[in-house]
């Protein structure tokens, strides 16, 4: 048997993939088993043609009268080869065509699993790993249909037709040798692909490792250059590269292995067919043409079932990536539309020696935001814990020390995505994306009105420079938005952040490269938008022109309340 977590992601993407698709896959199954259907019907009429005009001329050169009509076989003959090349053309591009549609389904059914990852769960995976996830990975997924359903399947029923054919001049030897060669095959496929699957897993994971391995050797040449590690790093490449090699030889020695059982079975198929055809010649049980017509069709279907082990070797590997993806994509969908989000009135945080925040060893941090306590403030020096506490806050942080209460209630697994909803979080990082200005303003949400952004842009001061861009809002920010300077990339975070409807608001360091009078002003600008909402605050020390705080912390926990702050 199969391990379990790989039929699972298989059978969830069969699903994805056959829910929506059902008469597509239908009409492409036709075409394709049309098309083989028809290659063999040519092969197998031709060779009867061949025969009987060959018998016919013999006939006739020896003096005998000899009737043949040539027009209804020839007609065949020309009907098969022109419907073997439409039928080939048009399955080749409806399939390809659905299997695009689904590919750009299954993007939308990994990505919606994506966007439900908090930053600590995304964190846990490198950019390269999250590259080939989305890219060499994802377009794995059309071996599915294309080399693991599809094939298979046409083998199968192009064999059942033949006997089936067959049947009508030899119905014992068809059915014994059509049940004896199917039940071989099932075999032998499914001890191949017991082996192809834990193989082609650690293929596909040496693989990913390489790959990880040349971009940071890519991104970091310079400094193992200059720590003269570069000819070790290479080195280890190099062994990465053997391993994989001798992993790739060993899935080709299955491979072949497979090849010859499967080439030793239509072999000793064709060989029996011959005696039975000739045994049922000598008795004129069948005609010279006829024997010919099903040696010939059997080297078409022989064909197909060659093919098979070519087409099963990507299981492995498909099985790995399937499992990868299902990961993402099966995550529970929790989020909840924003007629069903409860509104955050109180949020208790506790923190009870959380590793990575040193005074909550000594005593326990319990922070609360509600209306009399709307506007909190932390500060401390770096290193003590201040982004960590926010993390925690916007549930992007998980710990058997954390505990959140949600308007006086424990927050449940239920509620956890819908609570994280409600949280505008500005974390020290800037992230810009490789697109233009409006994108990276509205980014994750439906369309804005254009005065929405525009009003988001002046009240972090970047009005005039962006009205002063060459597309203005459509102007292309540059990959990763190097065309952008410190303080205008932290801006423009706060900014996006400003377009969020959201109860709860976690600025981490908003004013990151900013001018104490910058900050100030737009401190003052926000404020509107921060009226009736929670929000916590931490920075480097206090800033006196900060006004409208309800309460200040520092770390090493000192409280303060009632500040003015």
């Amino acid at each position: 048997m199969l391990p379990p977590d790989n039929i699972n992601a298989l059978r969830f993407w069969l699903n994805l993939f056959i829910t929506r698709n059902r008469h597509r896959l239908g009409i492409g199954a036709m075409l394709a088993v049309a098309t083989a259907l028809s290659g063999i019907a040519l092969l197998a009429l031709s060779g009867w043609f061949i025969t009987a005009t060959a018998l016919a001329g013999s006939a006739i050169a020896l003096g005998f009268v000899y009737a043949l009509d040539i027009y209804l076989p020839g007609g065949g003959i020309r009907f098969f080869a022109l419907s073997r090349t439409v039928s080939r053309y048009f399955e080749r591009l409806y399939n390809h065509d659905t299997v695009l549609g689904q590919l750009a389904r299954s993007r939308v059914a990994l990505f919606s699993g994506l966007q439900q990852l908090s930053r600590c769960q995304s964190s846990t995976s490198s950019d390269s790993d999250w590259l080939n996830r989305l890219t060499a990975e994802l377009d794995t997924l059309d071996n599915l249909y294309l080399r693991l359903l599809l094939p298979p399947m046409v083998t199968l029923l192009s064999t059942i037709v033949f006997f089936a054919i067959l049947a009508l001049w030899l119905p014992w030897f068809s059915l014994a040798t059509a049940a004896g060669l199917l039940l071989a095959l099932l075999l032998s496929c499914v001890l191949f692909l017991r082996q192809n699957i834990s193989q082609g897993a650690e293929l596909a994971g040496l693989f990913l490792a390489a790959r990880a391995d040349v971009i940071q050797l890519h991104e970091g040449i310079a400094e193992l250059s200059a720590s003269k590690s570069l000819l070790r790093y290479q080195h280890r490449l190099i062994a990465s590269n053997s391993a994989i090699q001798q992993q790739e030889q060993q899935l080709q020695h299955h491979k072949a292995r497979l090849q010859l059982m499967v080439n030793s079975l239509q072999s000793a198929v064709f060989v029996l067919l011959i005696f039975m055809l000739l045994d049922a010649f000598t008795t004129a049980a069948v005609s010279a043409p006829v024997a010919v017509l099903f040696i010939l069709g059997w080297l078409g279907v022989a064909e197909l079932i060659s093919s098979l082990p070519a087409q099963l070797s990507v299981f492995g590997k498909t099985a790995f990536s399937a499992v990868r993806l299902a990961q993402l994509a099966q995550m529970p969908d929790t989020i909840a539309r924003k007629a069903q989000q409860a509104q955050i009135s109180t949020v208790q945080l506790n923190v009870t020696a959380h590793p990575h925040i040193a005074c909550s060893a000594q005593q326990t941090l319990d922070l609360v935001l509600n209306a009399d306590n709307a506007k909190l403030l932390v500060t401390g020096e770096s290193g003590c814990g201040k982004s960590t506490l926010a993390a925690c806050l916007a549930a992007e942080q998980t710990h058997p020390a954390v505990g959140i209460r949600l308007n006086g209630h424990a927050i449940n697994a239920a509620d956890w995505r819908r609570y994280q909803q409600q949280v505008a979080y500005l974390t020290q990082a800037n992230s810009i994306f490789a697109d233009t200005l409006r994108y990276n303003l509205q980014l994750g949400q439906e369309a804005l009105p254009e005065q929405a952004l525009w009003d988001a842009l002046t009240a972090v001061e970047l009005e005039q420079w962006a009205r002063a861009l060459p597309q203005g809002l459509d102007t292309w920010l540059g990959d990763w938005g190097q065309n952008l300077s410190g303080g205008q990339a932290r801006r423009l975070s706060l900014a996006r952040l400003l377009l969020r409807q959201a109860d709860l608001v976690i600025l981490d360091e908003p004013f990151n490269g900013l001018d104490a009078e910058m900050a100030n002003r737009i401190w003052h600008n926000i404020q509107p938008w921060l009226e009736k909402k929670l929000v916590f605050l931490s920075l480097h020390e206090k800033q006196e022109q900060l006004v409208n705080i309800n309460r200040y912390y520092h770390l090493p926990l000192t409280v303060q309340t009632d500040t003015n702050i």
